[in-house]
């Protein structure tokens, strides 16, 4: 929902309170390939280059 082509202000105001809380957030390797291969899909280039910002700014967790 970060990603979504149209913002959501409560969704946002809430993941910043999350992160002001000091919560640690990561994002799944599968998670990531999933929402991203959608975001390809549908041609949201606005939206990958959301999702790109998030994976650089928040912890990522890899498969293994």
């Amino acid at each position: 929902m970060l990603c979504h082509p149209r913002v959501n202000r409560a969704i946002v105001d809430w993941f910043r309170r999350l992160l002001l809380s000091g919560a640690s957030v990561l994002i799944p390797e599968i998670a990531d390939y999933e929402v991203r291969r959608e975001l390809i899909r549908a041609k949201l280039t606005r939206s990958i280059e959301r999702l790109d910002r998030l994976k650089g700014q928040l912890g990522y967790l890899p498969l293994s």
